[in-house]
């Protein structure tokens, strides 16, 4: 079959680089003679501007192409150290100092930025207003300063210029360094490109048995690239060898494309060339092609047309397209696995199917049939997602067999997950370690202890329930923990006698009550034994006191006489005195300090260890005191038994003795004066005798 030779749009050949090369060897050499010249000259410098807005245009028009090649434009000035301070202008360069100047992109003081790829520049460098002798290096950015210099000057105020070919550092800058202070112009003219393209081809022309362009790579990029905008980037021709052919690898991004009526044919290194194209055109021998297809070979040498087309719809397979066969059966084919539309990916370790009738499948199983749709994950044209079932429900549905962990989420130590089964329904951790509970993000609300108590506003619990803190409740600011409604009670199960008890609050009052029902049912009325009404009154069935001995009431209680004529000591009040009836004070007593005392009231309890068994007293009125006084029931009294010792039965009346009892001697004298019956003996001097009051 005749080929028609192509003409070689970009052939590149190593002669081309020998000869830039050497081009640019003589360009430097120009460059070098002329600054020479100018430094004999000492030409005059200009003085500084204002930068100025100037477009760096180059003669060709710039694209990627070949390396190291130079272009010119019109001369601007980049730099000079007397402006004014800023990143091209001053200050000026201090003896021993070193300046960085980033001049690529930015263009400097020039006005407009410099292609991307810019390696080198050219540049015109001048120093002026020099101090001492000395001399300036240049050297790219990022790199060690050499041990060379660009310009050499013998004396302060010297001016001298010279041209330089400097290469750019990685960020595009440059490092200028002046053994002595001096000013620095810097005029920029041309700049080299690591790649160019121009509008003209580059020609390789080589006389070998290989090939004209041989790419190496020992790293993981590719030996020859090309890139091209409209046209191929890469184009082969040969007259008599095969057409366009590659030896080894060819990785191809983008298209392949074969032109007019030759062939493009790819075979494996090693074996013989086909006859039939692999790709667009005619057939091989006995073959004819169709735009638009895949071709497909019929026999060793002759291509055919295969089911795979092209239309405006996209690429178009025939059903069951099986791919990458390997040697362990491994197979990805497209098609109706299950009767639905889908893909298939299976081995001989199991299959996975991709499949669609309404509801998008994910599912896998074993080598051999289908999966079962239940065993993956379903997505509904609703946007629901089913986990186990392609029914979901709602957003998310999980569906497991009776007995089965739902889902689970861990760190590798602490994990926690849902479980169905036993009766019920399962949330909590499967590790060792507390469930917590929070809301907005923030600390624990609730914890889950592992022994199983239960924490509310606290992380740990001593108890089975232990509830911290709570908003305020009341202006006294009590902490609410728990709430329940009206005509709600708590209560407990039976103990040992089979009572369970409970409280609970109704619209009259809060209520302690026994009952035979347990907790949740209803088969006994409750026994109230006490009730708080609303307005406080407090009733109980039977009334116990096992704290004391007396009942009393609280008394404001004086030491000072309680009236004129009354011969009473002052004396400190404590437990056990007998106190009368202040006279003076309404409301208050006074202790006693007189014999055959009618205005006796009582005694304070509390003496010899016997407490108040109950108190009364109401706070905020008259009927209110410090002192408990016991007004009847058993109580200690300090008594005096000078005049008469005391025995069990005597009848007890008032001294002389502040706060003291004696023996009843008179006892006309003694009528309305009585404390009390005598259970306890003094035989002589002053102590403690148990009495019982009863007042007369």
């Amino acid at each position: 079959m005749e080929r028609t030779m192509m003409r070689p749009t970009t052939i590149l050949h190593p002669l081309v680089a020998a000869i830039k090369q050497l081009a640019l060897t003589v360009l430097c050499g120009v460059l070098l003679s002329s600054s020479a010249l100018l430094a004999q000259d000492s030409p005059a410098v200009q003085p500084p501007q204002q930068p100025q807005s100037k477009q760096i245009t180059p003669q060709t028009h710039l694209r990627q192409g070949q390396p190291g090649v130079y272009q010119s434009f019109q001369p601007c000035r980049m730099v000079d150290t007397r402006n004014p301070d800023g990143p091209f202008g001053g200050p000026k360069l201090a003896a021993g100092g070193t300046r960085n100047l980033s001049l690529v992109p930015s263009g400097g003081d020039c006005g407009d930025t410099l292609p991307a790829g810019v390696t080198a520049l050219a540049i015109n460098m001048t120093i002026t207003g020099t101090e001492n002798a000395g001399f300036l290096t240049v050297w790219p950015g990022g790199q060690a300063q050499p041990n060379s210099s660009v310009i050499n000057w013998s004396s302060s105020g010297t001016t001298i210029a010279n041209a330089i070919i400097v290469p750019v550092g990685a960020d595009g800058s440059i490092n200028i360094f002046a053994s002595q202070a001096t000013h620095v112009l810097l005029d920029v003219s041309g700049y080299y490109l690591n790649v160019l393209e121009t509008d003209d081809q580059l020609a390789i022309v080589a006389n070998n048995a290989t090939a004209a362009i041989v790419g190496q790579n020992s790293g993981d990029g590719a030996g020859v690239r090309g890139e091209g905008t409209s046209g191929p980037g890469v184009y082969g021709q040969s007259a008599t060898g095969p057409a366009g052919s590659f030896a080894g690898n060819v990785d191809v991004a983008g298209n392949v494309n074969v032109s007019g009526d030759g062939n493009g044919i790819i075979f494996p290194d090693g074996t013989t060339q086909t006859t039939a194209a692999t790709g667009g055109g005619e057939g091989g021998v006995g073959g004819t092609g169709t735009a638009n297809t895949v071709p497909l070979w019929t026999d060793g040498t002759t291509l055919g047309n295969s089911l795979i087309t092209q239309s405006a719809a996209g690429v178009q397979l025939p059903n069951n397209v099986q791919l990458a066969v390997g040697a362990q059966g491994n197979q990805v084919q497209f098609g109706s696995p299950n009767s639905e539309t889908g893909m298939t990916i299976s081995g001989v370790s199991g299959r996975a199917d991709l499949r669609f009738d309404g509801t998008l499948k994910l599912v896998a199983g074993p080598a051999g049939g289908p999966p079962s749709a239940a065993n993956g994950i379903a997505i509904t044209t609703g946007g629901r997602v089913g986990i186990g079932t392609v029914s979901p429900a709602t957003k998310l549905a999980v569906q497991t067999p009776s007995g089965s962990y739902g889902f689970t989420q861990t760190d590798g130590a602490i994990s926690v997950g849902s479980y169905v089964g036993i009766g019920g329904g399962w949330f909590g951790t499967l590790s060792n370690h507390p469930l917590h509970f929070y809301t907005n993000g923030g600390f624990e609300s609730m914890t889950v202890n592992t022994n199983g108590n239960v924490g509310v506003g606290a992380g740990t619990a001593a108890h089975r329930l232990s509830i911290t803190g709570g908003p305020f409740w009341t202006s006294n600011q009590w902490k609410g923990a728990i709430e329940l409604e009206n005509a709600a009670a708590i209560g407990w199960r039976s103990n040992a006698g089979g009572q369970r008890f409970g409280i609970g609050q109704t619209n009259s009052g809060l209520y302690f009550f026994r009952t035979a029902s347990n907790p949740g049912t209803t088969g006994s009325p409750a026994n109230y034994d006490m009730s708080i009404s609303d307005i406080g009154t407090v009733s109980v069935r039977v009334l116990q006191i096992n704290g004391g001995a007396d009942f009393s009431e609280n008394f404001d209680v004086s030491s000072a006489p309680a009236a004129a004529g009354i011969d009473a000591a002052s004396a400190a009040i404590e437990p056990g005195m007998v106190v009368a009836i202040d006279a003076l004070n309404p409301g208050k007593l006074v202790v006693s300090g007189r014999a055959y005392n009618r205005r006796v009231a009582g005694i304070i309890s509390g003496a010899g260890g016997v407490k108040p068994g109950m108190v009364m007293g109401q706070e905020g009125s008259i009927a209110n005191g410090k002192h408990p006084v016991a007004l009847t029931g058993r109580v200690y009294v300090w008594a005096d038994a000078t005049r008469g010792a005391i025995k069990p039965g005597d009848m007890l009346t008032t001294s002389a003795t502040p706060g003291h009892a004696m023996r009843v001697a008179n006892h006309s004298r003694a009528q309305g004066a009585i404390i009390g019956k005598a259970m306890t003996s003094l035989k002589s001097g002053k102590g403690l005798v148990l009495v019982l009051v009863t007042l007369q």
